[in-house]
């Protein structure tokens, strides 16, 4: 890890002008470089680093500085640090990395002998000299200068050419003071989303008017801002185009555009490194994920200030022909293991959590094709964890201990596609490409390796009946939450809703728990740390506050007491980088770095948490719980919308006393949106079929009929208020936006519907499910009383039965 920091920190650089050098002992070019046949064996110890004032403007050079510096320590075991020259405390005597245009004679000297513009690396007297005629071409003589030769050697010994010279480079104008306009067009893909309203014309609700577009078109706007802010241009004088449109004179690639120039420089790049290069004129940004995009921009927005110059009252931004500047985005993300081969890669996804996927499509993408990366990743030292098939797509979960590593692997077929698309609504994917998805997964503190107790189906004791809770919602709380206690008496939890106006409802759930733990263990047992209250597994669905703000407050007040314990916490959140045009606080907040290490510190006896993918299969006691989608597998559609980040779970449960073959199945939607729903559709088709769901996103702005006319329900839990109830399922609003259609339709139109169950205030509405069977007794968890059942459709009530006996 500490090489990968490194190169980081030096943005791997692997060549300024052309391939990396061979060190021989005649005069040689490299690229446009010229190598003196000349080497010199130096050695590192007692050198210091000390750069011009001038170079220390912009975080890019103060961490290229530093990085070298490290670098030094490491190699001579002595901590060196960069210093600027007039605070250094080394002298004219001392042995001495001289970086940029000091007043060092040696500095002085080698600048004097570039011709035009350009850079030299010296070895003059006990000086290591590395200067360019301006700041950015220093800094390239810098990162010439660490590949070609400090990381080229072992030790704290050093071999370098004497002279190393780049002169007359071709600077390239990107932008100038008093131009009509800009001498560059900007190109962006033609298929990204580039209109600030929502892509989808169906979907109902507001941003609080945040910009959708897709990332790249968003940075041209961001680099088109800084050009005109330092040259005094203005933002309109630049011009923006797709890919598609006809472009004359030079360009400015961002991100993916279809070009021959973008395409040869992403065969250069990892699947987790960004590249900033100029082209034969034309300038390409770019990055197999847009989370590496951030990272490449934010870099080259930093480069500006190295590249801005004064020309008598005039400032232009130049980059120097030839520029290549390549950098790993994110250092914790694992890429030292077997990729497949043969295959085509499409792009790379940031899936939080230091995770890393890797999306491979087109005519290779196959059955056989999984089959082999499997065998790879086997023959390579991984073990098979589990693996799954459902209707046609096959996963597969891999672990190699040794390298704390895990590698998920999903074959998506997508075998009820025809069935289900294409779908109405513009910016309405279908899902139908066969796709190969491999996900890299570090293991450590804060992402772990699942039981394997919980990997297979467990033995256990069984000490009630299993129960379903829908939570009652207080007076101004919103969001949802569902209690499943399970027959070896501990819990399931779904999310938990968000703070009320009495801010209470972690009480709410934590007096729930006690009492359903009472009724099994006797009224008045209180829970001890030897029999706690045990949550075999939260499932927090996306993070929006009205889902995961009470689950963190529970743990928080109580997670301290060894009466109550959670075993696993389960979910898959979505990384800032990756759901760019929808990102808010909100929706990144459980994606962010440390937010489940700051969760793990609330409790005294820790959970795990696992990152759960598709077609994964996790245990507890009667309850099988299967991912049937996570957020990353939108790939490589875009996600415009934050309800569509869930992760969807289905539940086969089963009964110690009643073995069955045809176990109550359940499924849990979370907040998922259109795109989720077909995307369920699109793999699954009749094998989503269950005997409970919950409706989607709170009866609002939710899945599609066809989703729920596939999975065929009879118990339908709604988790909203009973005014929501009436309004959102009302024969008079039926034909209004999409999402009451849906509503209307459980209620009134489909045959399977037999009762729906909605969330409070009053009850916290509570049925069983008796060796397996569903016991449509309704009372409240919390004071027992029977909860009243209501066949008036449009009145409704906490449980409304549908079809009349």
């Amino acid at each position: 890890m500490k090489a990968k920091r490194i190169l980081s920190l030096f943005l791997a650089l692997l060549s300024v002008f052309g391939m990396m050098s061979v060190l021989s002992s005649c005069n040689k070019k490299d690229g446009n470089i010229a190598l003196s046949g000349k080497t010199v064996d130096i050695d590192l110890t007692g050198y210091a680093v000390v750069y011009a004032d001038a170079l220390n403007k912009s975080r890019y050079a103060q961490s290229v500085l530093a990085g070298l510096a490290d670098l030094v320590s490491e190699k001579t075991e002595k901590s060196v640090m960069a210093r600027a020259f007039t605070k250094t405390n080394s002298t004219a005597a001392d042995p001495e990395i001289l970086i940029g245009q000091t007043t060092r004679e040696q500095s002085v000297k080698a600048l004097s002998s570039i011709k035009g513009d350009g850079f030299t690396i010296q070895v003059v007297d006990n000086k290591i000299v590395i200067v360019g005629t301006n700041n950015l071409l220093t800094l390239q003589a810098l990162n010439y200068f660490t590949q070609n030769y400090i990381n080229a050697s072992e030790g704290k010994s050093i071999t370098v050419n004497k002279t190393v010279k780049a002169n007359k480079v071709e600077m390239i104008r990107l932008a100038e003071s008093d131009a009509e306009e800009a001498g560059i067009t900007f190109v962006y893909d033609d298929t990204l989303h580039d209109k600030v309203a929502h892509p989808d014309p169906t979907f109902v609700g507001t941003y609080s008017g945040r910009d959708m577009r897709e990332y790249p078109v968003q940075a041209i706007d961001g680099v088109i801002k800084q050009l005109a802010s330092i040259t005094g241009q203005k933002e309109k004088q630049f011009k923006s185009k797709k890919d598609t449109e006809e472009i004359d004179g030079a360009t400015f690639y961002m991100g993916m555009p279809d070009a021959d120039v973008v395409k040869a420089c992403l065969q250069e790049l990892a699947g987790d490194e960004y590249g900033i290069f100029v082209r034969d004129g034309s300038f390409v940004i770019t990055a197999w994920s847009d989370a590496a995009l951030i990272s490449a921009n934010d870099a080259f927005i930093q480069l500006l200030d190295e590249a801005t110059f004064t020309e008598g009252e005039k400032k232009y931004v130049a980059f120097p022909e030839g520029f290549r500047l390549i950098s790993v985005s994110n250092e914790n993300w694992i890429t030292d293991f077997p990729l497949p081969e043969g295959l085509e890669l499409y792009n790379t996804y940031d899936t939080a959590n230091n995770c890393l996927q890797y999306l491979y499509m087109g005519e290779s993408v196959n059955e056989a094709a999984f089959t082999a990366y499997c065998a790879k990743l086997e023959a390579a030292g991984y073990s098979l964890m589990q693996d799954n098939e459902i209707e046609g797509s096959k996963y597969a979960t891999y672990h190699n201990a040794d390298k704390e590593h895990m590698v998920y692997v999903a074959y998506n077929a997508f075998a009820h596609a025809s069935e289900y698309g294409p779908f109405d609504g513009w910016y309405a994917s279908s899902y139908g490409d066969k796709l190969l998805r491999v996900v890299s997964m570090p293991t450590n503190d804060e992402f772990c390796v699942p039981d394997n107790s919980i990997l297979k189906p467990q033995s256990y004791k069984k000490v009630t009946d299993m129960q379903v809770t829908a939570i009652g919602l207080g007076k101004g709380a919103v969001g949802m939450g569902y209690i499943v206690t399970l027959e070896d008496g501990s819990f399931i939890i779904f999310d938990g809703g968000m703070m009320g106006d009495s801010a209470q409802e972690h009480v709410q759930i934590y007096d729930i728990l006690l009492k359903q733990y009472q009724k099994i263990y006797g009224e008045n047992t209180m829970p001890t740390a030897n029999q706690p209250i045990r949550i075999a597994a939260w499932v927090i669905t996306h993070s929006h506050a009205d889902h995961y703000v009470v689950p963190r407050k529970v743990l928080q007040v109580y997670g301290k007491n060894y009466n109550l314990k959670l075993d696993y916490l389960i979910g898959n959140f979505a990384a800032p980088g990756s759901i760019y045009p929808v990102y808010n606080s909100d929706t990144g907040k459980m994606g962010e770095a440390g937010v489940i290490e700051e969760m793990l510190t609330t409790v005294s006896t820790p959970f795990k948490f696992i990152k759960a993918h598709s077609g994964q299969k996790y245990y507890f006691a009667n309850v099988e719980m299967e991912v049937l989608m996570t957020y990353d597998d939108h790939n490589p559609n875009p996600v415009v919308n934050t309800n569509d980040t869930n992760t969807i779970v289905r539940f086969s449960c089963s009964s110690k006393d009643a073995p069955s073959a045809d176990p109550y199945t359940m499924v849990w939607l979370g907040d998922a949106n259109q795109r989720q729903s077909r995307y369920l559709c699109a793999m699954y088709g009749d094998y989503l079929e269950s005997d409970l769901v919950q409706l989607a996103h709170h009866g609002n702005v939710g899945s599609e009929s066809d989703l729920y006319d596939t999975i065929k329900a009879a118990v339908v839990l709604f988790p909203n208020s009973v005014e929501a109830y009436r309004s959102y399922t009302s024969p008079a609003n039926k034909n209004g936006t999409y999402c009451y259609g849906v509503d209307y339709r459980i209620v009134y139109e489909n045959p399977h519907t037999e009762y729906v169950i909605v969330s409070g205030p009053d009850f916290h509405t509570t049925f069983s499910i008796v060796n397996g069977e569903p016991v449509y007794e309704f009372v409240c968890a919390r004071t027992g009383v029977s909860v009243p059942v209501t066949t008036d459709k449009e009145q409704g009530g906490q449980v409304v039965k549908i079809k009349a006996d």
